[in-house]
């Protein structure tokens, strides 16, 4: 009875460590920050306080974000240098991240530029159906631009303020999508802005914290990330089930309650579908397709 008892106390101590290991390897949050100078850093002594860098640090390891700023792009595809033709722009869609968020719209409001400002909705709706495209579950975050304290480059608060920004949000509202707003949020922060329009280090701080509540407090109920080590088996085997929903949330996995954020290890033995869904905020769907071919 004592050697039963044991064996099965080693049994279930070899079941937890698997689970332990399953979950230390589940695939980081990725994150693309998509923008201009102020995404990518310019005027930084270390481009590493810009805030998408700091944001990767305020959320940890378990997210990986990247930084794919460029400086002077716009999002109207008629703009002088329109981000759409940036090598970074087609790195950031192959990246697939499971969250965006966007902060184009300074540059555009150039009288160069801005004179195309009837197709700046548009543009900015192809941009969220592109990353739509490669990612259906992607969380994406349209950002308004921060105030402009002093005039430059071609670049005013008042067509950014009065413009730029009523377009975005009428974008934010048409696609369903989440919003930062880092012009209220900065109105204050002047002494903060080295030229008047980019941030020194610490005003990508506040950036990077503006962001970091933004995520931390997305509405519950989000799926995102639910992923298999494989997609594919020669024959029956173990596949680890990865799945990552935002704080709050009710989640079930075939049917069976589970953790917000975790991990399972399933044995099929024929070709599976695996269903998680969540409740919440909003409710959301995710299945995953495990194919083991048949024996020959």
């Amino acid at each position: 009875m004592v050697k039963m008892l044991n064996v099965a106390r080693m049994v279930i101590a070899l079941s937890l460590l698997s689970f332990v290991t399953a979950a230390a390897q589940m695939p980081p949050v990725r994150v693309a920050c998509v923008g201009n100078s102020i995404t990518i850093g310019y005027g930084l002594p270390d481009r590493n306080s810009a805030y998408p860098q700091q944001l990767g640090r305020l959320l940890g390891n378990g997210y990986d974000v990247r930084n794919f700023g460029v400086s002077g792009r716009t999002m109207l595809k008629k703009g002088d240098y329109p981000y759409w033709k940036e090598r970074f722009y087609r790195e950031a869609l192959a990246f697939k991240p499971e969250i965006v968020t966007i902060c184009l719209g300074t540059n555009d409001s150039k009288p160069w530029n801005w004179k195309y400002k009837a197709d700046f909705f548009d543009d900015y709706m192809d941009m969220m159906k592109a990353f739509r495209e490669v990612n259906p579950k992607v969380q994406i975050f349209v950002c308004l631009p921060p105030p402009v304290f002093h005039s430059k480059f071609g670049i005013t608060d008042s067509i950014v303020h009065l413009q730029v920004i009523p377009i975005i949000r009428a974008v934010q509202i048409s696609s369903n999508t989440s919003l930062i707003d880092y012009y209220d949020d900065m109105t204050k922060d002047s002494a903060d802005f080295f030229d008047g329009v980019h941030p020194d280090s610490t005003g990508d701080s506040i950036m990077a914290r503006i962001v970091y509540d933004a995520i931390e407090s997305s509405p519950s109920g989000v799926i995102r990330n639910f992923s298999a080590s494989r997609n594919r088996l020669t024959a029956a085997g173990p596949v680890t089930l990865y799945w990552q929903t935002t704080k709050g949330s009710g989640v079930t996995l075939d049917g069976r309650k589970v953790n917000e954020s975790d991990s399972l290890v399933v044995h099929p033995e024929r070709t599976s579908v695996y269903t998680l869904i969540t409740s919440g905020t909003v409710c959301d769907t995710s299945m995953i397709k495990v194919e083991v071919a048949k024996d020959r």
